[in-house]
């Protein structure tokens, strides 16, 4: 659907084959695999009808796009494992990581891709970086003990800390009501997993404001869910990360089988 309203298919109306065949068409933000693998047909069939091949340039925006989201992601590592020195860096990885991981690359974890990989298999191929981030960020904290992903690498996350910079003065929330926000994190993943295990799945996409960074796609639903987190983000530090993110939680509740953690567990039994 976002393919058809950005008008891909209508790409090459009133062109020749061989126009078309050298024509450059850009993948749709939001659905870029769907849109690349239906350009890709395009030109497959017309090299078949012509034929002759297209010339292949090399993609330098992509290679930028890709090495970045590489850099930001070894940055964040660096800070991970050597924190007492990363309080000087940690504006520049907010702002790369907000830049390429969020407008530029759209590489962020979410319910909605971890719930697809479950059920249709990890494309290792053509999401290599998107994975591989997932499993350091499955990984990391079971070794460590420690969030990694949602501490430093997340964009939204980023964006929300450099909204709460704006002031220092942020609202006081009474215990009682910090106490019950706490809870809606956990309890929306259980709904969510409720939902899926009985065939209500829907567009999971729409239940994170994650995909606000394609914005050309996104609904107006995710851009005024995204806007009035961080807007809440200038008196609240990090509302969304802290009280309603389902992915953070499942995260966290990765962390929480740590041997580190069990072993505290069972001291405690």
């Amino acid at each position: 659907r976002r393919v058809e309203r950005a008008g891909l298919y209508d790409s090459w109306n009133g062109l020749t084959a061989e126009e078309a065949l050298t024509l450059k068409v850009d993948g749709i933000s939001g659905a870029t695999y769907t849109s690349e693998a239906v350009i890709l047909c395009v030109q497959k069939r017309l090299e078949i009808y012509l034929g002759q091949k297209k010339n292949q340039k090399a993609d330098i925006w992509g290679l930028v796009r890709t090495g970045g989201s590489i850099g930001v992601i070894g940055l964040a590592l660096l800070c991970y494992f050597f924190p007492s020195k990363a309080r000087p860096y940690r504006l520049y990885l907010l702002a790369l990581s907000i830049v390429f991981l969020g407008f530029l690359q759209g590489s962020f974890l979410s319910i909605e891709g971890t719930y697809h990989w479950l059920a249709t298999g990890f494309p290792i191929t053509i999401q290599w970086l998107l994975i591989g981030l997932f499993v350091l960020a499955v990984i990391l904290p079971l070794i460590t003990n420690k969030p990694f992903y949602c501490t430093w690498v997340c964009p939204f996350g980023a964006a929300q800390e450099l909204m709460g910079k704006i002031t220092k003065r942020k609202l006081r929330i009474p215990q009682r009501w910090y106490k019950a926000l706490t809870l809606i994190r956990p309890y929306l993943l259980v709904l969510i997993v409720v939902l899926l295990l009985l065939g209500f799945v829907g567009d999971l996409s729409q239940w994170e404001p994650f995909t606000a960074f394609i914005f050309r796609s996104a609904t107006i639903w995710v851009l005024v869910l995204a806007g009035l987190m961080l807007l809440a983000s200038i008196f609240v530090n990090h509302p969304w990360c802290r009280f309603f993110c389902p992915t953070g939680q499942l995260l966290e509740n990765v962390r929480k089988c740590s041997p580190r953690n069990l072993r505290r567990a069972e001291a405690h039994q």
